[in-house]
């Protein structure tokens, strides 16, 4: 009787399984999609980013002095205003070499490497901003397969991992909730 009475248990346990591989499967396989989305962004600030170091360093060019030399006269000014002028030059000179950076890294990233370089490079904004116009979608590439087997493996893993410890804290329970009776071994 016992048996029948597990059956359902089983059955939903069995569909649990499933859907959880599924959505996981899902879940990982919008990373390369998600990964073109960011690298596109990442690609575009960096356009901007050089247009606007490239403006600053022709204007260097004009006075005959190289871009740090011109930040530095900024810098070095008696008045806050070319002052903060230079700190907002030498900050876009740092953010272009960031982005190139990022940028080059996540482009020539191998399949292996992809997604912890994305965390490595990560730049907050950038991501919020793919996050807000990002599609679901599924690329058919080897690179979504393996994101998806990958998915499928963790999540089911997780899901194991979390069965097999509430069937040990399950087990402990009923066994200490056993109390012990005089003359039965023990």
């Amino acid at each position: 009787m016992k048996k029948i009475l597990l059956i359902p248990l089983r059955v939903f346990e069995s569909l649990i399984d499933r859907a959880l591989a599924i959505i996981g499967s899902i879940t990982l396989v919008q990373f390369p999609q998600f990964y073109a989305h960011y690298l596109q962004r990442l690609g575009g600030h960096l356009d901007e980013s050089r247009r606007i170091v490239s403006e600053y360093t022709k204007t260097a060019t004009s006075f005959n002095l190289t871009i740090q030399e011109y930040i530095q006269t900024h810098l070095s000014s008696d008045n806050p205003v070319f002052q903060s002028t230079g700190a907002i030059i030498n900050n876009a000179l740092t953010r272009l070499a960031d982005l190139e950076n990022s940028f080059q890294a996540l482009k020539t990233a191998a399949l292996y490497d992809r997604w912890w370089l994305f965390i490595k490079h990560l730049d907050p904004a950038i991501f919020r901003q793919t996050c807000s116009e990002f599609t679901l979608g599924i690329p058919i590439t080897f690179e979504s397969l393996a994101y998806a087997l990958a998915g499928l493996l963790i999540t089911w893993g997780f899901y194991q991992g979390i069965k097999a410890l509430l069937k040990k804290l399950f087990t402990l329970t009923r066994s200490s909730s056993v109390p012990d009776h005089p003359g039965l071994p023990g």
